[in-house]
């Protein structure tokens, strides 16, 4: 069993308490156990042999104690007094095994609890650090899932062996012992013979679980057949209504159903069959039992009770133990993230970048990425307090030019130069504060709407959020819900209309009062008030501010200062709209696609300014 990643996980987490105390509690519940065990022996024998105190079975059990000589008052004042007394006894014994029970699981869950805790700890710092992989990636692709599903499997995988390790690993010998001491040929002999019939059945259920698997593969590939064949006969019957199915349908219909019935009736013998294993060896055993000069009811009942308490540890012991397989995955998928390092370092210069306008240069920028985006030595300068818009064939390639104005990336080869410097140069978290970007879909995440306005500016007071709000048409919206500004958004902010998503998104990326900002706009609506909200949301975002729109509406290219034709990662062409209309064939072409969809009413003209 290869349990190195969890080993490493649980080191890694740092301390999961005083694991001494779980270890401690499994060996006291387990001696619990067994003592109540011993309780129920002796419960058996005075109910038995009533007429005889001193059995030979309690001597047994007893040992040293059961000196010969013992009288009825001895044994506890006879029969009724001893019967309530190991009641009684059986009753406290009950009780200290259910607390220590209790307090194993707790123990463990707690502990448990905390390594999950100090990982969730460490893979939100380590999302901190790596930040997102690109404009549309927040936050990073993995760390969702970690943080939930696969943490929470390792938990509870840990959870699991720390109850089950200590507590089996000290009952199953004590309880062997117990029987080995009491009889150790019969106790031996259905030990062996316990492990043989589960043997057996195991192997005669995995015989009939390749069996049903193989018939079930076979039904499959006999189904396209029977497919084909029935599509075949509803057009005979379509071309001639009076034809009745073929011989040949029939026959196939019948070699699809062979398999499933095969299938069906292996599974009718499980049951069956693990009857007739437990038959047999009951059968076996009651044989050496009556053949046994020395075997007692006593004896059998306790071997009974013996193998009942041992069996569920021991199972659950062989499953957690010998099928590591989702603790080890989950602990290698949290390693192997928190093993990444950041494309960007958070330390990779001093250099401050001040909150104003600036010019933004593209030197020959060439970035390979995964797939088909990509871009080709891009060149292109955009004045300080420009509105330019950028557009393409492909988006991917325009959210690349978007992830090195962010920082989630550098260029392959050139560079991104602002006042003439690298972009480099300057620390991450002062260019973090200076641009902004307001994706298409807002990214919304759970919580209030006051929580998700303050993803700029953490401090901002609710004084401070209305104007914000009211700038990018969204404050009426808010003030209308239930709480307000205090109105809990669900994930993703799904609920909410489309255009209203991202005009809180585009009022998040206005809290921080950024210098540039980049807009990837919607398509456009398609109610007037819709659209006339969001022409006042886009031009107070712009106002007084570099900005960079990545444009899907037309009325968008009109108004932009410089129009930055991309195509198959090159920058083809740039210039005002109504000029690169006249003198571009491939922008008149784009522009037909984009905005002239087919309606059934003729032809569609061409855009015009």
């Amino acid at each position: 069993m290869n349990c190195d990643a969890v080993r490493r996980a649980v080191r890694l987490a740092g301390p999961a308490g005083p694991r001494w105390i779980i270890y401690w509690l499994g060996v006291l519940s387990a001696l619990s156990t067994t003592l109540l065990i011993l309780v129920v022996g002796l419960i058996c024998d005075l109910l038995i042999k009533r007429d005889d105190p001193i059995s030979p079975t309690l001597q047994r059990l007893l040992g040293g104690w059961a000196v010969e000589g013992w009288t009825d008052t001895a044994w506890m004042g006879g029969y009724d007094t001893s019967l309530l007394l190991l009641i009684a006894l059986l009753t406290v014994l009950a009780i200290v095994e259910a607390v220590l029970l209790w307090a194993l699981h707790r123990q463990a869950e707690r502990a448990s609890l905390r390594v999950m805790a100090r990982l969730q700890s460490l893979i939100g710092q380590q999302s901190a650090r790596l930040g997102a992989r690109g404009a549309c990636e927040v936050p990073p692709d993995s760390a969702g899932d970690l943080l939930t599903n696969v943490c929470d499997q390792l938990r509870r995988e840990l959870s699991a062996r720390w109850t089950i390790a200590p507590r089996t690993l000290v009952l199953l010998p004590c309880l062997l012992a117990i029987g080995l001491a009491m009889d150790f040929f019969l106790a031996l002999y259905t030990l062996i013979l316990c492990v043989f019939a589960y043997r057996v059945y195991r192997l005669y259920r995995e015989r009939i679980d390749q069996r049903i698997s193989a018939c079930n593969q076979l039904a499959q590939l006999r189904s396209g057949a029977l497919g084909d064949r029935a599509h075949t006969e509803l057009l005979f019957a379509t071309c001639h209504p009076e034809s009745k199915p073929a011989a040949e349908f029939e026959e196939i219909a019948g070699r699809y159903r062979q398999p499933l019935q095969e299938a069906a009736m292996w599974e009718a013998t499980r049951i069956p069959i693990l009857v007739l294993i437990i038959s047999l060896g009951v059968g076996l055993l009651a044989l050496v039992v009556g053949l046994s000069s020395d075997a007692s009811m006593t004896r059998v009942m306790l071997l009974t009770l013996l193998y009942a308490r041992g069996y569920l540890p021991a199972r659950r012991l062989l499953q957690v133990w010998a099928k590591p397989d989702r603790a080890e995955l989950a602990a290698q998928k949290i390693l192997a993230f928190l093993d990444c390092s950041p494309v960007v370092s958070l330390e990779s210069a001093s250099r401050e970048l001040q909150g104003s306008a600036r010019p933004i240069r593209f030197d020959q920028v060439t970035v390979h990425r995964g797939g088909d985006a990509g871009l080709d030595s891009i060149s292109l300068e955009i004045p300080p307090g420009g509105r330019v818009a950028w557009v393409g064939d492909r988006q991917a390639n325009l959210l690349l030019l978007v992830d090195l104005l962010l920082r989630y990336g550098d260029p392959d080869q050139g560079r991104v130069l602002v006042d003439g410097l690298d972009w480099r140069e300057f620390s991450l978290s002062s260019i973090r504060r200076g641009v902004a970007f307001a994706p298409r879909d807002g990214h919304l995440v759970t919580g209030t709407f006051a929580d998700n306005l303050r993803g700029g500016r953490p401090g901002l007071m609710l004084e401070q959020l209305e104007p914000i709000a009211a700038s990018c048409r969204v404050l009426d919206f808010i003030q209308q819900t239930t709480h307000g500004f205090h109105t809990t958004i669900g994930p993703g902010g799904r609920e909410l209309a489309p255009g209203i998503a991202f005009r809180i998104g585009l009022a998040r990326a206005l809290a921080a009062d950024p210098w540039l900002i980049v807009i990837q706009e919607p398509h456009a609506p398609q109610d007037e008030d819709t659209r006339h909200q969001l022409e006042l949301a886009m031009a107070a975002a712009t106002s007084g501010r570099t900005s960079i729109i990545l444009a899907s509406r037309l009325n968008t290219l009109r108004s932009a200062e410089q129009v930055f034709v991309f195509y198959e990662g090159r920058l083809h062409k740039q210039g005002e709209h109504s000029q690169l209309l006249k003198q571009d064939a491939l922008y008149r072409h784009l522009n037909y696609l984009w905005f002239n969809p087919y309606t059934g009413k003729g032809n569609a003209s061409l855009p015009t300014d």
